[in-house]
C-alpha cells in the first residue's frame, strides 16, 4: 500500500484537547462496547506520542487507521439516545448564541457576513440563514462538512447518499470552541465554498430570540450560474470594459449597473425577521420512559 508522505497533514492540525475529551467520555460511558475500548487506549497512546512531535507522518497513518475502525467522529450517536452527550456547552444550551463569520473562500476582496444564530440551530436551518445573508437564490444542492463528515438533505443519489441528515444535526454539536470552523458548499457546479467560523459563544441575546440576525457584511453576493468565483470576476471585468468581446452579451444578462460592493444589511435583516428558529423541545418524562 502506498504511503502518504508529502500530502499528509501535520499532526499539530489535529484538535488534541477535543479528541482527548471525546476519548475520556467514551471510556466513562457504561454502554460503550467493551471490545472497542482497546482502541481507545491505543488512541490515547498515539496522541501522547503525537504531542512530542515523534514521526508525524507515521503516527498520522496509525491515527487514521484507528479513526476508520472506531469511527470516533460518530461516537456521540452511541449515547445520544440515552440522553448523555459528549459535547456539553452549558446546563441550558438553548440560551447560547453563536456569532459566526461566513466567508466566501478565495474571494478578493473578501465577501463575508457576520451573523448571530441560536447555538441549537440545525444545519438545515443554518442553510437558509446562509442563503439569505449571503444573497443566494437557493436554486442548487448544498452540503456542510466538518471533521471528516458531510451533511446534506437526505437524497437518494450516489453522490449524497452517504451524507448525514443535516436536519438532525445542530450547530452546537459540531462547533464548541471559538475559532473552530466548518465548510458549506453551495452549487456543486460553480462550487461556491464558504468557511463558517465560530467567533464567539454569547449568553442569551434579545436580538436573537428564536431568530438569526446579521450584524455586518461586505461586498454583494456573486450572481448565480456565472461559472464560479473566477467566472464572476471575469463577468465584472467584462461589464466594466465596453471593448470586451462579451460586453454587450453580459450586460444584457446581468445588467449594466452591477455594483460588486453593494450590501444591504437592512434588507437582509428584514428577510431574516420572517424566519423563526424555535428552540428544541424537551422530551417529557412520559416520552422518555417510552
Amino acid at each position: 500500500m502506498a504511503k502518504r508522505t508529502q500530502n499528509a497533514p501535520p499532526i499539530p492540525s489535529l484538535d488534541m484537547p477535543e479528541l482527548e475529551d471525546l476519548i475520556a467520555a467514551a471510556k466513562a460511558a457504561s454502554d460503550f462496547p467493551e471490545d472497542q475500548k482497546i482502541w481507545l487506549t491505543q488512541f490515547e497512546s498515539l496522541i501522547a506520542q503525537a504531542k512530542t512531535g515523534k514521526d508525524p507522518v507515521s503516527l498520522l497513518l496509525q491515527l487514521d487507521k484507528i479513526m476508520s475502525q472506531l469511527q470516533m467522529e460518530r461516537m456521540e450517536m452511541l449515547f445520544q439516545d440515552e440522553g448523555a452527550t459528549l459535547r456539553k456547552l452549558s446546563a441550558n444550551p438553548a440560551v447560547n448564541v453563536y456569532q459566526l463569520k461566513i466567508e466566501l473562500v478565495n474571494s478578493q476582496p473578501s465577501i463575508w457576513r457576520r451573523v448571530l444564530v441560536p447555538g441549537y440551530v440545525t444545519l438545515a436551518v443554518l442553510h437558509h440563514v446562509i442563503q439569505i445573508t449571503m444573497g443566494w437564490d437557493d436554486d442548487h444542492l448544498h452540503s456542510f462538512s466538518c471533521k471528516g463528515m458531510r451533511f446534506s438533505i437526505p437524497f437518494d443519489d450516489d453522490f449524497l447518499s452517504e451524507d448525514e441528515d443535516e436536519s438532525k444535526v445542530r450547530l452546537n454539536e459540531l462547533l464548541r470552541r471559538s475559532r473552530s470552523s466548518m465548510r458549506y458548499e453551495y452549487d456543486f457546479g460553480d462550487c461556491w465554498e464558504h468557511k463558517i467560523t465560530l467567533e464567539k459563544i454569547l449568553e442569551a441575546d434579545p436580538r436573537c430570540q428564536e431568530r438569526a440576525v446579521c450584524l455586518d457584511g461586505k461586498m454583494r453576493c456573486p450572481l448565480e450560474d456565472c461559472g464560479g468565483l473566477w467566472g464572476y470576476y471575469d463577468l465584472l471585468d467584462a461589464l466594466k470594459d465596453p471593448t470586451h468581446e462579451r460586453h454587450e452579451e453580459l450586460v444584457e444578462w446581468a445588467g449594466a449597473y452591477l455594483n460588486a460592493e453593494a450590501f444591504d444589511l437592512e434588507s437582509v435583516n428584514r428577510r431574516l425577521a420572517g424566519m423563526r428558529i424555535p428552540a428544541p423541545r424537551k422530551r417529557s418524562q412520559t416520552a422518555t420512559a417510552r
